[in-house]
């Protein structure tokens, strides 16, 4: 029980001491089998549901077949975006812990589209902001999210959006070495406690 107790104390000690990691998210190291691809969960150390990526070099004709379209004014690295899977609602989520979502590029597909962004913490939504996207420039969008566990995204049925050059803040998981130093900190202070606490009762 004293074991736990010193092996939590570390743990909670090493977290506080540990800085948030910002990570941009390009999708460029993503490969796009040229009519969208699904977004593996585990990129950048996090988990997409109904996101895909594409390559904007690989399926121009596609770009003006509605008419104009965000696709390719919205990439900013290339050669690869984002956009929300057949025009359903999306989300960014965190497999463990929080993340912060920072800011990135957005475009609407092929119409004006109002963007709701919600941010929820656990099941309580903390955030909830809509942007109007066009389909002709990108917007950048400073969300200012933190410490959520899901960023969802929707739109009205069957609409699009596409997405580039996210930043997020990710909690970094720590390193076995650090894991141990952490403990042997909780450790040095919990005997010091005692120490403490028996010279005290010695004396009275």
């Amino acid at each position: 029980m004293k074991q736990h107790s010193i092996l939590l104390a570390g743990m909670a000690a090493l977290a506080l001491a540990l800085p948030a990691r910002a990570e941009l998210i390009t999708f460029d190291s993503l490969t796009d089998n040229g009519i969208g691809t699904a977004i593996p969960n585990g990129y950048a150390g996090l988990d997409w549901n109904q996101l895909w990526v594409l390559n904007v070099a690989d399926f121009p004709a596609a770009y003006n077949y509605y008419g104009p379209s965000g696709y390719p004014v919205v990439e900013q690295s290339g050669p690869n975006v984002a956009a929300n899977s057949g025009g359903r609602s999306s989300d960014i989520i965190a497999p463990t812990g929080t993340f912060n979502l920072d800011s990135g590029y957005f475009a609407a597909s092929y119409d004006t589209e109002a963007m709701t962004v919600l941010g929820y913490r656990g099941a309580t939504v903390v955030f909830d902001e809509t942007y109007n996207l066009s389909e002709y420039a990108a917007t950048f969008i400073t969300f200012d999210f933190t410490e959520i566990t899901d960023a969802q995204f929707n739109l009205a049925p069957n609409r699009q959006i596409t997405m580039d050059n996210l930043t997020v803040d990710l909690a970094p998981a720590p390193e076995p070495g650090q894991v141990v130093a952490g403990v042997v900190l909780a450790g040095l202070g919990l005997a010091a406690r005692r120490l403490g606490q028996r010279k005290g009762n010695q004396q009275s």
